[in-house]
């Protein structure tokens, strides 16, 4: 915003017509108006401009007809200026522009006159503006040096907090990567421990196979070996009377062996004899031959 100037003047209808004013100079607003004072100094301002005031000084009996309206117009300027001031404004009374008159109109007004009244009213302002000014500058300076403390502390733990989030970050992606591995590793134990359950089944299976018939096998043989037993005690029962068998069986035996001894003994005589006659017609066929062969070389 540009600066303004805030004038107040003696009316037309004064004994001078000569305008006596002063000034306060502002710049852009550092903080905004948070009470909306400045609306309210507007609309201060638009009434008073259709009232055909326009901030101009009037006598004492008329502004004793209209008090309200004076303190209407001067409690929200000093808001106003408190809330819409710069710090390169509000250093000190130093640079402020001083609150005098030219020696024009110094000389215009004598003392006692309204515009003596008003200058000294002016000076009394200006001096309540520039305390107001600078009670609000020091508030202002150290709630700026807190939020400025304040910022830098957020600002730290900010930084602190985003170091913090990649470490985490970084963090959890190794743990991730870690975990998808584990993960891989432990899908393929699962497919060996599945395989080998597939093969620990059809081995078990096999087993039970082979158990059962173990077990038929069992079966037989615990039948045969109650076979067995049962013979046993059916030859054990009946050896008395076997033996005197076999006695008798063993002496048939031996007269059957001994009558084929002598046979055996007369047929070997027999093939001994007919061994000798055969030696000797082989003899006598061997002296034919040759008597035929020499009868066939004397003949050739």
């Amino acid at each position: 915003k540009e600066a303004t100037r805030h004038t107040l003047g003696l009316g037309r209808n004064s004994p001078t017509s000569q305008t006596v004013g002063y000034g306060l100079e502002y710049q852009q607003p550092f903080f905004e108006d948070p009470t909306g004072a400045g609306d309210l100094l507007d609309e201060d301002e638009d009434e008073d401009e259709d009232d055909g005031w326009n901030g101009a000084y009037l006598p004492s009996t008329v502004e004793q007809s209209r008090p309200s309206g004076v303190t209407a117009s001067t409690s929200p300027c000093s808001t106003y200026i408190s809330f819409f001031s710069t710090p390169s404004e509000l250093v000190g009374p130093e640079t402020l522009p001083p609150w005098t008159l030219s020696d024009s109109e110094s000389r215009a007004s004598p003392p006692g006159s309204p515009s003596t009244d008003f200058a000294a009213h002016g000076e009394s302002l200006g001096d309540r503006h520039l305390r107001t000014l600078q009670i609000s500058y020091e508030a202002l300076k150290d709630e700026n040096s807190k939020l400025r403390r304040k910022l830098t502390e957020v600002q730290s733990f900010s930084e602190t907090q985003t170091e913090m989030v990649r470490t985490l970050e970084r963090k959890l992606e190794a743990k991730m990567i870690k975990e998808e591995s584990d993960y891989h590793d432990l899908e393929s134990v699962v497919q060996q421990v599945e395989q080998n359950l597939e093969l620990m089944t059809k081995r078990a299976m096999k087993a039970e196979n082979h158990v059962m018939k173990l077990k038929q096998e069992i079966s037989l043989l615990q039948a045969q070996v109650s076979n067995f037993k049962r013979e046993n005690e059916a030859l054990r029962s009946g050896q008395g009377a076997s033996l005197a068998v076999v006695k008798q069986n063993t002496d048939v035996a031996l007269q059957n062996l001994r009558v084929v001894m002598n046979n055996a003994h007369s047929s070997i005589k027999q093939l001994v004899s007919g061994a000798e006659t055969l030696n000797l017609v082989a003899e006598i066929l061997k002296s034919i031959d040759r008597i035929s062969e020499i009868r066939d070389e004397e003949e050739s």
